[in-house]
């Protein structure tokens, strides 16, 4: 199913703390609200994929699983484009100087590979820091 096409633009958002026992929480949010604007399983497990790495990825990377910061994952849908934002406390990171998971001397490395699937499931990904921390933008256009 298509999701529907609204002309009001909707804005939710979730802040849980640097803690990975979080991400139930976060599944559990972003799946019902993907439910409720009708994206159909498929996409709305990709989204969850992106979405998941990138929260995980400021609780371990950006607030170094410190219990005393948080992290916040705003949701903002319109009728072109569901825009994801994952906020973080951190210094934040040059996406282009990471390494390449797929290359062959990476491939056993443990880590590396969040990145390459949130560019895999979004349309657009663009990473801001400034003296409140890290934000990691995430678009995936509607269809």
């Amino acid at each position: 199913m298509q999701p529907a096409i609204t002309n009001t633009p909707i804005f939710t958002q979730l802040t849980i703390s640097s803690d990975c026992s979080e991400m139930d929480q976060v599944k559990i949010f972003l799946q019902d609200f993907l439910r409720q604007n009708d994206y159909d399983e498929a996409e709305a497990e990709d989204i969850l994929v992106a979405v998941q790495e990138g929260v995980t990825n400021a609780i371990i990377h950006g607030n170094n699983l410190s219990g005393t910061k948080s992290v916040r994952l705003e949701l903002h849908l319109d009728a072109a484009r569901l825009k994801i934002v994952v906020c973080d406390n951190g210094t934040g990171f040059d996406m282009n100087s990471l390494a390449d998971p797929t290359d062959p001397e990476n491939r056993m490395k443990s880590n590396g590979r969040g990145l390459m699937f949130i560019r895999t499931f979004m349309d657009q990904v663009m990473n801001h820091t400034n003296g409140d921390g890290h934000r990691l933008v995430m678009i995936r256009k509607r269809v």
